[in-house]
């Protein structure tokens, strides 16, 4: 999640609990930290530094590389790919709301709250064309 967001989660907390949102944003920048490097390190052993830079999608391709027994998980890559597209969509969403709040703070209104969220949307994808 990008770092800029921190700076709306604040206002949904407590002040009492800010020590625990500050624990729990150093813990989950670690793990992201943690889970990029060791799977750096997984991509380095698997393709070597010169294949690796040539790669456009080098996690997608070692996931696509690995065979398992049995008909349950056949295509790993594409339960990989559908883990990444649930995520997307989260962080999608978490996008929308902070933007919308954003816009009925720059108001000062609380009318009309699903108009702001179809303006937000609206100029999304907007830019996103």
């Amino acid at each position: 999640m990008p770092l800029f967001l921190l700076a709306f989660f604040p206002s949904y907390v407590q002040k009492a609990k800010w020590g625990k949102l500050v624990h729990a944003v150093h813990a989950a920048m670690w793990f992201a930290i943690g889970v990029l490097a060791v799977l750096y390190v997984i991509l380095l052993g698997s393709f070597g530094s010169r294949s690796l830079t040539t790669m456009k999608y080098p996690a997608i391709t070692l996931m696509s590389s690995i065979h398992l027994r049995g008909s349950f998980l056949k295509r790993l890559d594409a339960f990989m790919i559908a883990i990444w597209f649930f995520t997307l969509f989260a962080l999608v969403t978490v996008f929308l709301f902070y933007a919308q709040e954003l816009v009925q703070k720059l108001r000062k209104k609380d009318t009309h709250k699903k108009w702001y969220l179809c303006g937000v949307m609206a100029a999304v994808f907007g830019v996103a064309e």
